[in-house]
Parts: C-alpha cells; sequence; structure tokens
C-alpha cells in the first residue's frame, strides 16, 4: 500500500496529510524512516517512525506514546536502531539485494536448540500446562544460520 505524504511542487517536496474520519485513515505528512529500537540488551522493544533526517534520540530517556492506546507511554533508554527501509531503486537503477535463503524446513531444529540452549541465557516458565521458553530472537537467528552453515 501506497500513500501520498509529499507533492513535488517545483522540484521540491511539500508535505501532505490525509483527513479521514476514520483515525487509523490519517496519514502523518512528510518523507518517513522507520526504525526498530533495541534494548540494552538486544532486544527488540518498539518499532519508531520518524521524520526522514530527524535525529536520533540521544541516551536521554525518549518517550513513546502509542498512537493506537495514547494513554500507554514508554520510555526507552541506552536503545540501538535499525534502518528498516532499505531502497529498491536508486537512479532509475534497482540495488535491491538478495539473499540465499538456508533450507529451513530440516529435522535438525530441536538439535540446534539443544546446541543454543548450552551457549546462550534461555528462561523457562510454566504458564498451565504448556512450557514458555524466552531467548534472544536476534542471537538464535544467528546462532542457527552459523550453525546450519558448519552441520549441513
Amino acid at each position: 500500500v501506497y500513500k501520498l505524504c509529499a507533492v513535488e511542487e517545483n522540484g521540491e517536496l511539500r508535505p501532505r496529510i490525509k483527513i479521514s474520519e476514520n483515525v487509523e485513515k490519517i496519514t502523518n505528512p512528510g518523507l518517513k524512516r522507520l526504525l526498530r529500537v533495541y534494548d540494552g540488551e538486544g532486544k527488540s522493544v518498539a518499532d519508531l517512525m520518524t521524520l526522514r533526517g530527524e535525529p536520533l534520540p540521544g541516551d536521554e530517556p525518549y518517550r513513546y506514546v502509542d498512537p493506537v492506546r495514547p494513554w500507554r507511554v514508554r520510555y526507552f533508554e541506552h536503545c540501538t536502531y535499525e534502518e528498516l527501509q532499505q531502497p529498491i531503486f536508486e537512479n532509475g537503477k534497482r540495488v535491491w539485494k538478495e539473499y540465499e535463503t538456508l533450507y529451513v524446513d530440516g529435522d535438525d531444529f530441536i538439535e540446534i536448540g539443544k546446541a543454543f540452549e548450552q551457549k546462550h541465557v534461555v528462561k523457562k516458565t510454566h504458564l498451565g500446562n504448556a512450557t514458555l521458553t524466552f531467548m534472544s530472537q536476534r542471537e538464535l537467528v544467528d546462532f542457527a544460520v552459523e550453525w546450519i552453515e558448519e552441520n549441513r
């Protein structure tokens, strides 16, 4: 889905907003960038939309308000950010990078999980009859890719 965010007038982009009676359909004017926010432990805690060129939050606590639930206010500190938007075309040429997809339907995922648990912090708890396992998704993916490359 593409939404109008600016109009070019005399070679300059001018921000535009779409007004609607349905709040979810109102667009924020201007060119944006989308960032994934990670806390000090490397866990993804939010996605953040800013205007392109807007400086990233520094070391001071950053106030985050959920646009759908404005009463939910959170503060983030000591975070890192990952740009989520990637160019597909630049100057009319394709720049999108293609990545090789590893075979992910293998029968060795239980083995990968056990090997990961031996080397990384994994927290387990129970909910009813289920056992819940918590771990860093980023660490797990990096570990699994390395394990697959070495063992398959």
